[in-house]
């Protein structure tokens, strides 16, 4: 009876919110500057298929336009082309297939049967791939009502790609806006606020930075943002910011309890100590100009003094003291500055990073890929897919429901009296997504973002009776609220996008508010459908989504060791063997990004925590970065092998690796548990290790990208298991 309970009330919670959700308005995401832009290229086409005389051709390549477009609204560092440019190939395909068998209803729905499942398939890929699968099945159910023999059908394929390929060009000449503004400053207004911690003193208190740092991990929170690169070098600066604010807590308390001693070498030690937090303080002002404004900046003086603070004279002081206390507070004191060096020049880093592999220090070298080659990107996406041909795979489950409900929604319309009757199978196609969360909150958001537009459309065409010009305009400056509030609310972004849809088929068949009111129907319609049948077969990914962190926390683990036996000369280098571990890596964290983003939309009591499961995507990637990277500049030569000295390192970061596979494994409330049956071994100390390895390879200057390296992922790593379970990360 009391799950009974809990699960009636978690329904009603789950309604409250994604009624609050639809209702929500985030102004900061308004994307005016893009929107203009695919609002340009829509009209442009229009204009010039209406001055040709030809509306049929001027409809449908504004309708490429306007599918085409909407991958450009999605954000991210980089202009997505390639995903544009898989749409209009996609769409152009679709058109041509749905045209061409139009007029053979059992073979148009026939062939709509697999045409849908592989586009719902496509979601495994990715949010980019899924967006292309989407707009491929609309395609083949729009075009299939307008029947033409090849020849046309070719030529009705050909204006809709013409559409996209002015949507390609716009981005290629415009200049594209990064996205995550707004993320971007949080986390540098927080950074700011750690600076202040090094003020000597009495500290400040940490927690206005701790605030800044939950406002930051709120608005990184999204499911959009997951699997995006450049979120995910966020992610990372927001735990690596935790990290920094513990460290400058304990450090401050740590110099107070020294400075009881009046000892002259510890003084001494002291005023270096707040020189470097000095140097420290500028560090983080300048890591925050870097997110805010993306200046260039290093920290070599920092870690000039670092160096300086930690080497083997003030060791002495420590290994020396006539206290056993003092020296146990100074070594202690030592170890956390030299992790305080590692992480802000990993901070430094990531401040600057755009999407995808790039330079992690000032001495790296991006490497080249062979993932970089078009055939291994399709392999890498084929396997994928491949992987998530299960029941099992929420992916698979998607495709399946895609493929049942279209065709079958596709049957009602031809077989009933509704007028233009497609739309109930393309709003089917449109609201059903793998999770449950975002399926339902589609549905609702575009019922009620229709009703919005077939008021508007219909107030235009009764009141205004616009002429064919005048429609245009009407239509461009629609076209530019739909897409500048694309991210603002979705149901808002449809109500304005119907009524560029109902305006763009007045121009082709005359009747707009008749128009509009079907449009009313088949959406309610086709909604319902997609919403009962997301009810009766719904997909709870939460214990998958662990699965897939703890395969990806798994697969990074061996191709970590894979690379350290070859450092250590335990192994030679296999070039096929570590290829294969990168592809299964890659493999292994698409899997995950997809379906945690996935199960962040479900009930709160059938969801993984987001905050926790993104930080272990940012983490895991950082790694992955550097171990790739360790990887190539080992093959070109850059770093000397064998390395035996880094053996201790590289059983250290064999140790954090295996407990870090455990720790994913388990719900954070049992966490301590999992550490005992680990085996309840202290955390491993990294840092120090790292620390014996400079000194054992100092002098030798071909070495020094090799400790870059290896600093970076020692950062990485010791942020990944604060995160996971603080309190086993114990102090050096």
């Amino acid at each position: 009876m009391p799950d009974a309970i809990d699960a009636d009330r978690d329904q009603r919670g789950l309604v409250a919110r994604m009624l609050r959700d639809v209702g929500r308005i985030d102004r900061s995401a308004l994307l005016l500057l893009p929107g203009l832009r695919v609002a340009f290229g829509i009209v442009a086409v229009l204009s010039f298929g209406l001055a040709t005389g030809d509306r049929g051709a001027a409809a449908s390549m504004a309708a490429g336009a306007l599918l085409v477009g909407v991958p450009s609204l999605m954000g991210g560092s980089r202009p997505p082309r390639l995903t544009m440019a898989a749409v209009t190939l996609a769409m152009a395909l679709s058109t041509f297939a749905g045209s061409v068998t139009g007029h053979i209803g059992w073979l148009h729905i026939a062939l709509l049967v697999p045409w849908s499942f592989a586009g719902g398939m496509l979601v495994a890929v990715g949010n980019a791939s899924a967006s292309v699968g989407t707009q491929a099945v609309i395609a083949m159910i729009v075009f299939g009502r307008f029947s033409e023999p090849a020849p046309q059908a070719l030529q009705l394929a050909g204006f809709v790609a013409i559409g996209g390929v002015v949507q390609i060009l716009l981005v290629t000449v415009t200049r594209w806006t990064a996205g995550l503004r707004v993320e971007r400053r949080a986390l540098g207004d927080a950074y700011r606020l750690l600076a202040e911690l090094t003020v000597p003193g009495p500290a400040p208190s940490s927690l206005a930075v701790a605030s800044a740092l939950d406002g930051a991990e709120g608005l990184l929170s999204s499911p959009s943002l997951i699997g995006r690169a450049d979120a995910s070098a966020l992610r990372s600066m927001l735990d690596l910011g935790r990290r920094l604010r513990l460290e400058l807590v304990v450090i401050d308390e740590t110099v107070w309890r020294l400075e009881q001693d009046v000892g002259s070498e510890l003084r001494r030690v002291l005023g270096a100590t707040r020189r470097t937090l000095t140097l420290a303080s500028y560090a983080m002002n300048g890591v925050a100009g870097a997110l805010e404004r993306r200046e260039p900046f290093d920290t070599s003086a920092l870690d000039e003094a670092v160096a300086e603070l930690t080497g083997g004279s003030t060791r002495a002081v420590a290994s020396g003291a006539t206290d056993p206390t003092t020296g146990a507070l100074l070594a202690a004191l030592l170890d956390r500055i030299a992790a305080l060096g590692g992480q802000l020049r990993s901070a430094a880093s990531l401040a600057l990073r755009p999407a995808g592999p790039v330079q992690i220090t000032a001495d790296f070298r991006r490497p080249t890929l062979e993932s970089d080659a078009l055939g291994e990107w399709f392999r890498s996406r084929a396997e994928l897919v491949r992987a998530n041909l299960t029941l099992r795979s929420p992916a698979c489950r998607h495709a399946v429901r895609l493929a049942v409900v279209v065709p079958l929604a596709e049957l009602l319309a031809l077989h009933t009296p509704l007028q233009r009757g497609y739309w109930v199978p393309v709003t089917a196609t449109i609201v059903l997504k793998p999770d449950f969360g975002a399926t339902f909150l589609r549905g609702i958001a575009r019922m009620l973002g229709t009703c919005l537009g077939v008021l508007l459309a219909g107030l235009i065409g009764v009141a205004l009776r616009p002429s064919e010009a005048a429609t245009v305009v009407v239509l461009g400056l629609l076209a530019v609220a739909a897409c500048a509030t694309f991210q603002v609310n979705y149901a808002i972004f449809t109500g304005f996008l119907t009524g560029v849809v109902v305006l763009l088929i007045s121009l082709v068949t005359p009747g707009t508010l008749s128009t509009a009111i079907d449009r009313l129907v088949d959406t309610v319609v086709g909604g319902a459908i997609a919403l009962v049948v997301y009810a009766l077969w719904p997909t709870w990914s939460r214990e998958e989504a662990r699965r897939t962190l703890v395969t990806l926390a798994t697969q990074q683990r061996e191709y970590l060791r894979a690379v350290l036996r070859v450092l250590t000369g335990e192994a030679t280098f296999d070039e096929a063997a570590l290829r294969s571990l990168s592809r299964q890596t890659r493999l292994a964290r698409s899997t995950a990004d997809a379906t945690v983003a996935r199960s962040a939309a479900e009930p709160a009591a059938r969801r993984i925590d987001l905050a926790e499961s993104s930080g272990v995507l940012a983490g895991l990637r950082r790694t992955s970065i550097v171990v790739h990277a360790l990887r190539t500049d080992i093959q070109a030569g850059r770093i000397p092998v064998p390395v035996p000295e880094a053996t201790p390192l590289a059983a250290a970061f064999g140790t954090a690796m295996g407990e870090i596979v455990v720790l994913v494994a388990v719900p954070p409330g049992g966490r301590g548990h999992a550490h005992d049956v680990a085996g309840g071994a202290p955390w491993p100390p990294l840092r120090r290790r790292h620390g014996e390895l400079a000194d054992a390879l100092a002098g030798r200057a071909q070495c020094a990208l090799l400790l870059s390296e290896l600093d970076e992922l020692v950062d990485a790593i010791d942020t990944l298991a604060g995160l996971l379970a603080p309190q086993l990360v114990a102090a050096p």
